[in-house]
Order: structure tokens, then sequence, then C-alpha cells
């Protein structure tokens, strides 16, 4: 329960709560979506990951992108780097896809972990979103 409580917290302004007895739409997909669990490594700490069911969606062709990065690629930077002597540094942007607003029109049914007060009501996906196909060009 912490760990969803904890992705809750972060994630929960990806969502635009719609006034109670809201319908869906025209124009809006509805879709279902999913809490991914999993354990670290090392910490044994519980992670929760709220995902959206994107593979419900039919965006345009224009807004589906993903990035991708081959090893080779890393390995060579790295090997630049280090011959031209520079440090390397790494980050982590927590919940990246949270900062971007999406473009994509749909609406999700919140579950419990919305909290027992918005079990049932529609809500909108407002910002990107992990599991939509247009979330990595809108980050």
């Amino acid at each position: 329960m912490d760990a969803i409580r904890k992705e809750m917290k972060n994630c929960s302004k990806a969502f635009e709560m719609l006034p109670e007895g809201s319908r869906i739409r025209v124009g809006r997909t509805h879709i279902k979506c999913y809490l991914i669990f999993d354990v670290k490594h090392g910490s044994l700490e519980r992670k929760a990951r709220y995902v959206a069911g994107g593979h419900m969606t039919v965006p345009p062709a224009s807004i589906t992108y993903a990035s991708v990065v081959n090893r080779e690629s890393v390995h060579i930077a790295f090997v630049l780097a280090a011959l031209n002597g520079h440090e390397t540094e790494v980050a982590d942007i927590g919940n990246a896809y949270l900062n971007a607003p999406t473009n994509e029109k749909i609406v999700i049914t919140c579950g419990l972990e919305f909290g027992a007060q918005f079990k049932g009501r529609l809500a909108k996906i407002a910002r990107a979103q992990h599991g939509l196909k247009g979330s990595g060009q809108a980050w």
C-alpha cells in the first residue's frame, strides 16, 4: 500500500477529475490503466508504477514517437569523453513524462488507488503518462 500511495501522490497531477455524473464525450477514448509492481534490487524496496493502457488507443501517426539509443552509441560517447579528459555524469528524472502535457484525448475510470471518494468517477488524462503512445514525443 505504501508503494501505491507514493506512486499515486506523484502521478495524481496527470489527471483532471471530471464532475460527478460526467459521461465520456464524443472524440475521447476510454481506456484502462494498470498498476505494475516490482521490487528494487539491492534495497528490496517495493515499487508501483501507474501505467495507461495505450495499446487501446489509435493516435495519429504524427504523435507516435520512440526515442531509443543503441548500446554502441553510448559506449562511443564514453570513450570519446575519456579520450578528451571529460568526466561523465548521469541523472534520472523521476516521473519525467508527468512534466509534459498530452494532446491525446483520453478518459479513465478511477479506481480505489485514487481514494474512495473518486472511485468510479471519470478523469481526463492531462499530462503524458507511461503507456500512452504520444508520451515520448510530448516529453
